[in-house]
C-alpha cells in the first residue's frame, strides 16, 4: 500500500527527473521566463527537425512556440469563421425583429418610447411616418433628441414641459455652455415668441406652497380643492423651514451631495408624523422626496 509521499515521488519518478525543494522554485522560475519568450522557430527551421529529441533544450523550447502559435493561428481562423457566421446570423435575426416590430407598430394607435429609443428606431419610426408626435417633459429633452423623432411624415409636434424647472443634462458642462446645448427646443420656442398654452389651475399644493410660486409663475390660480386639506397633525404650521449649519458630504463616486444631519432629522420627523394617528391603508404616510441620490441612499441608512 502505498502512502501520499511515495505517490509523489512515483509521480516525480515517472517524468525522469526529481528535484530537491531548495530547486523547484528556481526551475519553475526559468519555465515561466520560457513560456514568456516570443522567440520562436521559423516554418523553414521547423520543416528541417527529423528528430526532435536530438535538439538542444533552446531549440525545444522554440519548437514549442512554434507550434503554440500554428495551434493559435488554427484557432483564430476558426474563430474568425465563426464570427462571420454569428454576424451573419445575428443580422438576420436583428432583420427578422425590426420587420415583427414595424407590422405591431405599424397597427398600433399609440406608440409610446424614450426619446433614446426614438433615436435608436429612427428608421423603422420613417418607415411608420406617425403624424401626431408628443414628448413629454420636452423642457428637460436635448434638442437633438427631439429633432431625431421627427419624420417627413410628422404633421403635428406637441411638446409639453416647463422650461422655468429642470433643463436638459448634457455629458459635457464645457460643450453645454459654450455652444447653449442644455437649452431645449421647448425653451428655445418659448423664448423666441412663438405661441404657447400654459396651465394656470393648480390642484396638488397648499396655498401656502403656491404662494411662494408666483413670481415664477404670476398666473398661476389654486383649485378650490387645495383649500379643503385637512392640517398635518402634531405640528402648529403646515409649512416650515429649518435652518441648521451641519456640512454636506460629496460622494465622488456617485458625483453626488449628502447631509447626514438631515437625513437623521427626516427620519426622526416621518417617524413623529406616523405618530400621529395617520391610517396607512388610507395611504395616509410620511413621504420624502431626496434631492440627490446620495441623499436618498443617506436616508434610508437612517431609517
Amino acid at each position: 500500500m502505498s502512502t501520499p509521499q511515495n505517490t509523489s515521488a512515483q509521480n516525480e519518478n515517472f517524468y525522469g527527473f526529481q528535484f530537491p525543494k531548495w530547486q523547484r522554485k528556481s526551475v519553475k522560475r526559468r519555465m515561466l521566463e520560457q513560456l514568456r519568450s516570443s522567440d520562436r522557430m521559423t516554418e523553414d527551421e521547423a520543416e528541417q527537425i527529423c528528430e526532435p529529441w536530438s535538439l538542444s533544450m533552446h531549440d525545444r523550447w522554440r519548437l514549442y512556440r512554434y507550434w503554440i502559435f500554428k495551434h493559435r493561428e488554427q484557432l483564430e481562423r476558426k474563430i474568425r469563421l465563426y464570427e462571420e457566421l454569428y454576424n451573419e446570423v445575428s443580422t438576420d435575426l436583428k432583420r427578422l425583429q425590426e420587420t415583427e416590430d414595424r407590422i405591431l407598430l405599424g397597427n398600433a394607435t399609440v406608440i409610446g418610447m424614450t426619446t433614446t429609443a426614438a433615436a435608436r428606431h429612427r428608421q423603422m419610426l420613417a418607415e411608420i411616418g406617425p403624424s401626431i408626435i408628443m414628448i413629454e417633459e420636452a423642457a428637460e429633452v436635448l434638442e437633438g433628441h427631439i429633432i431625431s423623432t421627427l419624420t417627413k411624415k410628422c404633421e403635428h409636434l406637441i411638446l409639453i414641459g416647463d422650461h422655468k424647472q429642470l433643463k436638459p443634462n448634457p455629458t459635457v458642462y464645457n460643450l453645454a455652455k459654450r455652444y447653449h446645448l442644455d437649452l431645449s427646443l421647448f425653451e428655445r420656442m418659448v423664448t423666441n415668441g412663438i405661441h404657447c398654452d400654459t396651465l394656470t389651475l393648480q390642484h396638488r399644493m397648499r396655498p401656502e406652497i403656491s404662494s411662494l410660486l408666483r413670481h415664477i409663475y404670476p398666473n398661476l390660480e389654486d383649485h378650490p380643492s387645495v383649500f379643503d386639506y385637512e392640517n398635518v397633525k402634531g405640528i402648529s404650521t403646515n409649512m416650515f423651514f429649518i435652518q441648521h449649519r451641519n456640512q454636506e458630504e460629496t460622494d465622488e463616486q456617485m458625483v453626488s451631495h449628502s447631509n447626514e444631519y438631515e437625513a437623521v432629522y427626516i427620519v426622526a420627523l416621518c417617524s413623529y408624523l406616523l405618530k400621529q394617528g395617520y391610517d396607512h391603508s388610507k395611504n395616509h404616510c410620511a413621504h420624502n422626496i431626496c434631492r440627490t441620490t446620495a441623499q436618498n441612499k443617506e436616508v434610508n441608512e437612517a431609517g
